[in-house]
């Protein structure tokens, strides 16, 4: 629940703080594709400075025996 409503208040926030900025850059198509350029770079930026690995071995559970091999 907790979790939910901060991610919805910082969406409904961010929305509320772009959407000046396409106005300012003169409110067309070119300003929405700029924007929302900045934001996949700002995305993509924090997805490689958290370090987020898929590759890693599951952890193994104390006393659980190894698979064998087939």
């Amino acid at each position: 629940g907790t979790a939910a409503a901060l991610l919805g208040a910082v969406q409904f926030g961010g929305g509320a703080a772009i959407a000046p900025v396409v106005g300012v850059l003169g409110n067309d198509e070119l300003a929405m594709a700029v924007v929302m350029a900045a934001g996949v770079m700002i995305a993509l930026i924090a997805l490689l400075v958290t370090g987020v690995h898929r590759n890693t071995a599951p952890a193994r559970v104390p006393g659980e025996a190894l698979a064998e091999p087939a």
